[in-house]
């Protein structure tokens, strides 16, 4: 039986391995009670079930979440910090209008420490995934480059790692942590779903239709990523050349994809395609 208190779960690992800024436990725990619950109505749904009880819990988790740690004056989770506030967005806890206003706010955060990151695991996953859907990956490009600590550029530049340690940073002797630790890496999955641009289209699963979502970003010259689908292989790939990014796609056979480079959209069939946008 889950061990509530007044509707919240006052305990959990939280934003495990953090770096200086903490997040509040009782806040990140019951952000992902509320997310189990939307999960089983979603669940529920799919397999013909009565769904309204999972859902009307999860409403009620998202008011309770809302009610105790959201200052909708100013737009702050919890504590404010880089985790709390991209949490909210990455869940959907948001009251609706007040988004872009918290992701706002998360900018502010992560600007007035100097670009860099303040988190742990939770914040890995979600801080540059809300930055870029919210307007702001010129600001995770200054983030994710930093190679001082904390940064994932510091892992590969200054400590020339070719895994990802499981801490920000290590003991010269290596004995407190793994060198070997996936948890910390979804800035890969990043780089895949917003410079290279292959994602998913929720409303149509299993890639029968595919979201290219590229982000020519200043800081680089060329990207490209490949996603080896249960329909085939799906593929990006992005360069300069002059005044001009050329972008060329592949689509699976039978399959059939939306081209969203900033407010232009260009729906294509399964093949290989090739468009040019100046820059």
């Amino acid at each position: 039986k889950t061990k509530e208190k007044d509707g919240y779960l006052p305990f959990g690992l939280g934003d495990w391995v953090y770096w200086k800024a903490t997040t509040n436990n009782e806040y990140t725990s019951t952000a992902y009670y509320y997310l189990d619950y939307k999960l089983m109505a979603r669940f529920a749904s799919l397999l013909g079930k009565d769904a309204a009880p999972y859902q009307e819990k999860a409403n009620t988790l998202k008011s309770l979440i809302n009610q105790k740690f959201f200052n909708a004056e100013t737009s702050v989770y919890a504590e404010g910090t880089q985790t709390a506030q991209a949490l909210a967005l990455y869940l959907g806890l948001v009251p609706e209008g007040k988004e872009q206003l918290v992701a706002d706010k998360l900018r502010e955060v992560v600007a007035g420490n100097n670009y860099f990151l303040d988190f742990g695991l939770l914040g890995s996953k979600t801080v540059p995934a809300m930055l870029t859907k919210y307007g702001y990956i010129e600001d995770v490009m200054k983030m994710i480059t930093k190679t001082e600590a904390p940064s994932w550029g510091y892992w590969v530049e200054t400590m020339g790692y070719s895994t990802l340690p499981e801490t920000w940073t290590l003991s010269p002797k290596f004995a407190d942590a793994s060198l070997n630790h996936v948890f910390m890496g979804d800035v890969s999955a990043w780089m895949m779903n917003q410079l290279a641009g292959i994602n998913h289209d929720d409303s149509d699963p299993g890639f029968r239709h595919i979201r290219i979502t590229p982000h020519f970003v200043k800081e680089l010259d060329w990207a490209k990523g490949e996603y080896h689908s249960v329909r085939g292989r799906i593929a990006s790939e992005w360069k300069r050349e002059g005044d001009k990014v050329m972008l060329t796609v592949t689509i699976p056979a039978d399959c059939s994809a939306d081209i969203v480079v900033g407010d232009q959209t260009e729906t294509v069939s399964a093949g290989t395609h090739t468009f040019s946008y100046p820059v």
